[in-house]
């Protein structure tokens, strides 16, 4: 099973092109969801945090994690920001590694499946099914700069232009525009971040989505096909 990662500045409408993947049936695992779950749920992280930020970084009755107290002290801190992710992205990271466990063990029942309907339609001249989609996609913001990229096949680059970018999360955060310049600072620079990539759909609002993730999805199943009739 192919894996994939996909990732992007923030603002650069990763998360858009994810759900666009996710439509056509690819398992996708949100990196950034499930920090905020288990920031929210996890005693050992709640504890780490209520340790390094103080008991203010959690909001009361149990209704979870200040985001925008936190979000002011770590964008305007760089060490803090280095504390927060050293105690998020670990239990993140392992997250991932046993959801892709668990996706990839299905797809092998899946495909072992398929094979038998494959030899059987063959066999009675009857249509062969659709192969099971055999590529599953790790959506993370801070795939190169965590490390979470390596047990990764192929990674795909989500590219917006600065000025889009800033755009997009002042009215989805509803910052200044010096507030959303200082959280694109805290970032990997864009355009370093698209050479480490293997590909790149690009998203300044000008670009039509659905034909990019149409086509990166036929090279990918095209590669799993390929793999696939071997067996």
């Amino acid at each position: 099973m192919l894996k994939i990662g996909i990732t992007g500045g923030i603002g650069s409408g990763k998360s858009v092109v994810t759900r666009l993947f996710g439509q056509l049936g690819v398992p996708v695992f949100d990196s950034d969801a499930e920090a905020k779950r288990l920031i929210n749920t996890d005693p050992a992280i709640i504890r780490a945090i209520t340790e390094a930020f103080g008991s203010s970084a959690y909001l009361a009755n149990g209704q979870g994690l200040d985001r925008k107290a936190v979000a002011s002290l770590v964008f305007q801190d760089s060490e803090k920001l280095a504390q927060l992710n050293r105690i998020t992205h670990p239990p993140v990271i392992q997250a991932a590694q046993d959801w892709i466990k668990q996706k990839t063990e299905a797809y092998h029942e899946a495909i072992n499946k398929w094979q038998n309907q494959r030899d059987w339609a063959l066999k009675n001249a009857k249509a062969v099914p659709p192969t099971p989609v055999g590529y599953l996609i790790k959506e993370a913001a801070l795939l190169f700069e965590s490390g979470s990229n390596k047990p990764l096949d192929f990674i795909l680059g989500v590219y917006a232009e600065k000025p889009v970018r800033i755009e997009r999360i002042m009215l989805r955060d509803s910052l200044t525009e010096q507030a959303a310049i200082n959280r694109i600072s805290k970032q990997m620079d864009e355009e370093q971040k698209m050479d480490k990539c293997d590909g790149i759909i690009f998203n300044n609002g000008n670009q039509l989505l659905w034909p990019q993730v149409m086509n990166w999805h036929r090279q990918f199943q095209q590669r799993v096909l390929e793999n696939t009739s071997q067996v």
